[in-house]
């Protein structure tokens, strides 16, 4: 009779790790994935291609005429 109890008591016990075991690993997976997505650089907006400015070494959109700091006019 005890044999029959602390079996079933060892078949709960794996029944309930394994579905611990696969609660874990699908929050694992979903964390790895949502990282991903987050440093995935292609579905960032487009965004203006920056330039250092030679005499201060601010960085500033290229569209802009001269440096916003030190107001060097871009030699293009």
């Amino acid at each position: 009779m005890w044999f029959i109890i602390i079996m079933l008591w060892i078949m709960l016990a794996a029944i309930f790790m394994w579905a611990l075991y696969y609660t874990i690993k699908a929050a694992v997976r979903d964390a790895i994935i949502e990282a991903k997505q987050i440093n995935d650089p292609s579905d960032k907006e487009d965004t203006i291609s920056q330039i250092k400015c030679p005499m201060c070494g601010v960085s500033h959109d290229m569209d802009y005429p001269k440096c916003p700091q030190c107001n060097y006019k871009n030699g293009f």
